[in-house]
């Protein structure tokens, strides 16, 4: 069987440990997220889904103080492709997010955006020497975000 850039992905999730993210605002942003975090990842990992439960700080800005965060993903596989849903409120109420597929030798596209509201989630997926880099875009009347999720071993 034939190496791909899913199997490769797939066999470095059940070993995340760790997650730093930066958040930036767009020159559209009302919002003005703006900040950078870190998180300790703990893995559920079955021969059909990978769950990642994040716990950890972010500091909105340089100098504001930090606030507890806490989400919650599920990983699953559908032939080439790796499904990413959110469970931020639960298992029962799973949301599913993106597909992912390939587009480069290292690289996944999330496909068609998942929507919020009016607001537009696109990710892409990039495999790195230690796990896996999530660059997000998010994107609506009030929102142009852009966040950094890297996670490692």
């Amino acid at each position: 069987m034939k190496h791909t850039l899913i199997d490769a992905v797939w066999s470095r999730l059940p070993h995340i440990a760790r997650l730093e993210f930066q958040a930036s605002p767009g020159t559209a942003s009302d919002t003005q997220w703006q900040g950078h975090g870190m998180a300790d990842v703990r893995v559920e990992s079955t021969a059909s889904a990978i769950r990642f439960i994040e716990s950890g700080q972010f500091w909105p800005h340089a100098s504001s103080p930090a606030v507890s965060i806490r989400n919650a993903y599920l990983w699953q596989r559908d032939g080439q492709a790796l499904l990413l849903s959110h469970e931020r409120l639960g298992r029962e109420s799973e949301v599913f997010l993106l597909r992912f597929t390939p587009i480069a030798p290292d690289t996944m596209e999330g496909g068609e955006p998942h929507l919020c509201g009016q607001d537009q989630y696109r990710a892409t997926l990039c495999l790195t020497s230690e796990g896996i880099r999530l660059v997000w875009a998010v994107t609506g009347p009030h929102k142009d975000e852009h966040l950094v999720q890297t996670y490692s071993a």
